[in-house]
């Protein structure tokens, strides 16, 4: 699963396109618990790290680390 997301989040970089949270859990077919309980666990190992966009609505986006 971490894989997946990883692979995700550096496809949309390529893209020059964030990859929105929501956007994850429609690709997955995943819960949002789910999926931010997920995400919590990458971001303590230091595989990604999130924030959220000042734009309407504050999406969060997913940032991977190199």
């Amino acid at each position: 699963m971490e894989e997946r997301i990883l692979w995700l989040a550096r496809e949309y970089e390529r893209r020059g396109r964030p990859l929105i949270v929501k956007d994850l859990e429609e690709e997955l077919g995943m819960s949002r618990k789910r999926v931010r309980e997920v995400l919590r666990r990458m971001e303590e190992k230091g595989l990604i790290r999130t924030r959220r966009l000042k734009k309407r609505g504050r999406p969060r986006v997913i940032i991977p680390v190199s």
